[in-house]
């Protein structure tokens, strides 16, 4: 590996995805894993009422190295899978979560 490419590894691992620091908990098809919140809000559905929590995190790919779509994730202890595109940015995915439907 290159020095920069190490470098990377070890601040991905070390300080992103890190419970300490940018990290949270997050289960990922049974296993715990440190994610990182990308995006956090709301979809409008077209009943009144109703809305889907929208959720969209970054996994380090040396702990999930191909996500797929319909993956299970429980994120801030909402059941939620993965969508149907994963976006790899090299040494990190994003992950769009669907969740069901909820009540406002």
């Amino acid at each position: 590996m290159t020095e920069f490419k190490n470098t990377l590894a070890e601040d991905l691992e070390g300080v992103f995805f890190n419970g300490d620091e940018f990290a949270e908990t997050a289960t990922y098809a049974g296993v715990e894993i440190q994610v990182i919140e990308a995006e956090i809000g709301e979809q409008n559905t077209s009943v009144p009422g109703f809305s889907l929590p929208r959720f969209s995190i970054l996994v380090n790919a040396a702990d999930v190295p191909r996500p797929k779509g319909g993956d299970q994730v429980t994120f801030r202890g909402v059941d939620c899978v993965v969508g149907q595109f994963p976006r790899s940015l090299g040494e990190v995915w994003q992950l769009d979560l669907l969740t069901k439907a909820v009540r406002i």
